[in-house]
């Protein structure tokens, strides 16, 4: 589709060269069957084309998975990035998406694809790392850690903690 005009290696001109130079002897020859022969030198010449043609057709194909696998771990890597950097205070998907001009859907599909996990997965996953940090190695009381990771209240908190770790907060921190 981009490149829709494709040059030939030596040997595949070669050999093309040799058809064309094969036909100008046979419509230069005495033969009684020439469009017979020619047809049929044509007729081997598109095969050989097909063959050429398609080759190249996988040799594009495999060149565009690779560009779109480069794509797709570029973008995981952005969303990994952004997400390490905003999780604290942004936990939606729509946040993410526009930060990375795309929209959650789509976001939420390449993710998956890139990592076999779902983009909201990963986002509280960097949540409940930072609970658990604030919760062991801080002195913090919980409404402030609430607080500090834009929870709206208490109750959410313990919820999607428990949720994720079996434990409430302050089991967790006394644990």
């Amino acid at each position: 589709m981009h490149h829709p005009g494709r040059t030939l290696d030596e040997f595949q001109m070669s050999l093309a060269n040799d058809y064309f130079n094969l036909a100008r002897k046979i419509v230069g020859a005495p033969f009684t069957n020439k469009k017979e022969i020619i047809g049929s030198l044509l007729t081997s010449l598109t095969y050989l084309s097909t063959d050429v043609w398609a080759q190249q057709v996988d040799e594009a194909r495999k060149n565009s998975d690779s560009q779109r696998s480069a794509r797709l771990n570029q973008i995981f890597e952005r969303f990994i990035a952004l997400v390490n950097e905003h999780h604290c205070s942004e936990r939606g998907m729509a946040f993410y998406a526009d930060k990375l001009c795309l929209t959650p859907k789509y976001l939420s599909k390449l993710i998956k694809q890139a990592s076999g996990r779902s983009a909201p997965d990963w986002i509280d996953d960097f949540v409940i790392l930072e609970a658990k940090n604030l919760l062991k190695y801080t002195d913090l009381a919980i409404k402030e850690i609430v607080y500090k990771l834009h929870f709206p209240n208490q109750s959410v908190f313990f919820k999607f903690f428990k949720a994720h770790t079996g434990l409430t907060p302050s089991e967790y921190r006394n644990a």
